[in-house]
């Protein structure tokens, strides 16, 4: 292996004897423990119901937005959706970002311990390479934009119906989680698209909301209790966010999106409750830490 790729990410074998990649200087683990092929299926795959979407025969594109491409996990599990098919149906146009591409460099150099890659060397030679694999007969075309994604510009990329959203979490990069990057994605979004994260904190669901996204639970990846989904339409949305999740918001020290401060806990509140997502909402209960500052009365007053 080339040795100025392990400075950047090394393998790290889970306690269910998968490997993953971790990041030197953070020392966090990319995936959850349960290894980064399960998670790609049960978190983004099979949750963003990419086989059904791919057997859909029209000529217009099914566009994915891998953001955080990494080892290339969850791109190659959601192609792996299309090889599966016995004539491909509908054209996947999948945009990956991704700033340092020498994590992907080191699980393909070990792709023995990476399953995911196997059928798909040559296509991710050429990707590495060149920074876009196409394939006509399977209607492939998969392309990286390698830059700081928070400086790039997303005007002359089409809208995604599908976005897997799984750069390293908050406490290493914050200022990918903030809500102006999720304002980002929503500017560009059509009106059915999905947006799918590992993440479950509420500071990052708060963020969403703020950035006007519906919001609802992502199914669980055994090692997450449950994840996150948004969307720009709320009938897409399983499982929503609701009043119980608002009353636990309201009571939350950890609500507080990246970049503000306790003393913005009243606009918080008030533009949380105008939300079109919580507007039917009959009573939002106020916990007793927040009680003193902020009553029942004046809670629902906000919503006026």
């Amino acid at each position: 292996m080339d040795k100025s790729l392990e400075k950047t990410h090394i393998l790290h074998r889970n306690k269910n004897g998968t490997i993953s990649l971790q990041h030197v200087l953070s020392g966090e683990v990319m995936h959850s423990s349960i290894g980064p092929r399960e998670e790609a299926s049960l978190l983004y795959v099979e949750q963003s119901e990419v086989k059904r979407r791919l057997n859909i025969s029209t000529l217009t594109p099914l566009v994915l937005f891998d953001v955080g491409l990494g080892a290339g996990t969850n791109a190659l599990a959601a192609i792996q959706e299309q090889l599966a098919l016995d004539t491909p149906k509908r054209p996947f146009h999948i945009v990956s970002f991704e700033n340092d591409l020498s994590s992907m460099e080191v699980a393909f150099e070990n792709r023995a311990d990476f399953p995911f890659f196997e059928n798909m060397e040559n296509p991710v030679r050429t990707l590495l390479k060149d920074k876009v694999w196409m394939d006509s007969d399977l209607k492939i075309h998969w392309e990286i934009i390698e830059t700081d994604f928070d400086k790039t510009s997303l005007d002359t990329l089409p809208q995604p119906e599908l976005i897997y959203f799984d750069f390293y979490s908050p406490k290493t990069n914050p200022h990918l989680w903030r809500v102006e990057l999720f304002e980002k994605f929503l500017k560009h979004s059509g009106p059915e698209t999905e947006f799918f994260t590992y993440s479950s904190a509420t500071r990052i669901r708060v963020s969403m909301l703020l950035a006007g996204f519906f919001v609802g639970y992502g199914n669980s990846t055994g090692a997450k209790l449950d994840t996150t989904v948004a969307a720009t339409s709320f009938k897409n949305l399983k499982k929503p966010l609701g009043q119980r999740w608002f009353e636990q918001f309201v009571r939350s020290d950890k609500k507080y999106p990246h970049g503000w401060t306790t003393d913005q806990e009243r606009e918080l509140l008030k533009r949380l409750s105008l939300h079109p997502q919580f507007a039917d909402l009959e009573f939002i209960h106020v916990g007793s830490k927040i009680a003193a500052k902020t009553s029942s009365v004046e809670l629902k007053s906000l919503k006026k």
